[in-house]
Order: C-alpha cells, then sequence, then structure tokens
C-alpha cells in the first residue's frame, strides 16, 4: 500500500510536526539549544539554503510516494502580473515533490486571492477567513489522489483545517498534513 508518511504513527496525528517552535519572545528566557530549531525555521522563512537543506533532511525520510505535494499559500494575495520569489517553505515542498516517487507538484494549487494580516503579527485565526481568502487552482492535481499539504508553524491550525477543507472539496482523496513546528509557549518550571 502506498502511504503519504512512511510510519503508521503518524496517521494518529492530525498535524504531523517536526518539533517545537518558540516565538521570538521567548527566546532570551530559553535555553540556546531549544531555540536552535525555531531560529532554523525563521531562516527557512528567510529562504537560507542550509535551512532549506536541514529541513530537507528531516522531512524527506518521513515520507512515501505517489502522493502531490501542496503548501499552505503566504499571507499576501497571488498577483498574476507580479508574482513574488518562493517562499522558503514553497521551496521546501517543490524539492519534496521531486524526489522520483510518482510525487507531482501541487505547489501552485492552493492560492491566496485576498490579502490576510500576518497570524504572528495579530492576523484573525478563523478559519472561514482563511477560507475566503484561498482559492484552489488546478484542482486536476489534487483530484483522486492523496495530498501532502506543508506548513512551517502551526499554532491554532486554522489555515492548515481551512486548506485540508478546500483541498477535499476539490476532491483530493485524502489530505495529510505536515508543519515543521508546532507553536509552543515558554513556561520556565
Amino acid at each position: 500500500m502506498k502511504m503519504i508518511f512512511l510510519s503508521s504513527d503518524h496517521y494518529r496525528k492530525d498535524v504531523v510536526t517536526i518539533d517545537c517552535y518558540y516565538p521570538t519572545r521567548f527566546w532570551t528566557e530559553i535555553p540556546e539549544t531549544q531555540c536552535q530549531f525555531s531560529k532554523a525555521i525563521i531562516r527557512l522563512k528567510e529562504n537560507d539554503d542550509d535551512a532549506l537543506r536541514y529541513f530537507y533532511s528531516r522531512v524527506e525520510p518521513l515520507l512515501g510516494d505517489d502522493f502531490t505535494v501542496v503548501v499552505i499559500p503566504p499571507h499576501e494575495a497571488y498577483e498574476e502580473n507580479n508574482p513574488k520569489p518562493l517562499s522558503g517553505v514553497s521551496r521546501l515542498a517543490l524539492a519534496v515533490a521531486r524526489v522520483p516517487k510518482n510525487r507531482v507538484d501541487g505547489t501552485t494549487c492552493l492560492r491566496r486571492v485576498i490579502t490576510v494580516q500576518k497570524k504572528a503579527f495579530g492576523g484573525n485565526r478563523s478559519e472561514v477567513d482563511e477560507m475566503n481568502s484561498i482559492r484552489v487552482f488546478n484542482p486536476n492535481l489534487v483530484s483522486g489522489r492523496d495530498v501532502l499539504l506543508i506548513d512551517d508553524v502551526r499554532t491554532s491550525g486554522c489555515s492548515i483545517n481551512a486548506c485540508r477543507h478546500l483541498l477535499m472539496k476539490a476532491d483530493a482523496r485524502d489530505v495529510r498534513a505536515l508543519a515543521l513546528g508546532q507553536t509552543t509557549n515558554w513556561t520556565n518550571q
């Protein structure tokens, strides 16, 4: 049987995450060894090639074959005449899709059609608002297929849930989510 994730343990989780992500406001309170992962996510967001290689090495061993790779779109609306450079997480998703294991590049399937405020800076965490600001393009890339939905950081899950819903409406067979980091609030015990 072909599976997105090689370990059946991952199918028990709503969202598979690699590690904890600590927001920058906690970095002065956290031991340096515990904020290295969070700093790597920030570097990936800044399109750092070393961070891209690091996350690829953490993600690829988890994955099987025969699925479409889709990424949560950035907060800015997509402009056909003025496309932005690929984000670090989009580059990671593209690298995962390029592995010759019957994977399909669906990184352009989800596009933001209405700009929303970044959630890290106080943006609304409403699934309804997310669904209203994102559309599925090229649904043939997900229709009847298993889909791996990749995001950089999961906090509330509203982006992942909204995108999962949109992909299922586009007739994806199954949608599994992978977030590099799960937001965790630091409490010094």
